[in-house]
């Protein structure tokens, strides 16, 4: 089960999309192909337009290993 949020898309009946790219593209239109919609706190409820950004899928693998990597070094820390 994915700890994302959903909703009707209101531009295709009957089709759900992810809340925090409906967001985006209600305010910034169409996400370009190859291009991923990121919670920049790792938050995935979080669907506040500031914690929004766009990245590329490189950049969003980067982005989630720099965290995970982080988490590691505090766990070591404790």
């Amino acid at each position: 089960m994915s700890e994302y949020e959903t909703t009707t898309d209101p531009n295709k009946s009957k089709r759900t999309i992810l809340k925090h790219r409906l967001i985006w593209i209600q305010n910034y239109g169409e996400i370009p192909e190859g291009m991923i919609i990121h919670h920049k706190n790792g938050k995935k409820k979080d669907n506040r337009l500031n914690n929004l950004k766009i990245v590329s899928r490189s950049e969003h693998s980067k982005e989630h290993w720099k965290r995970k990597k982080l988490l590691l070094l505090k766990k070591e820390d404790s």
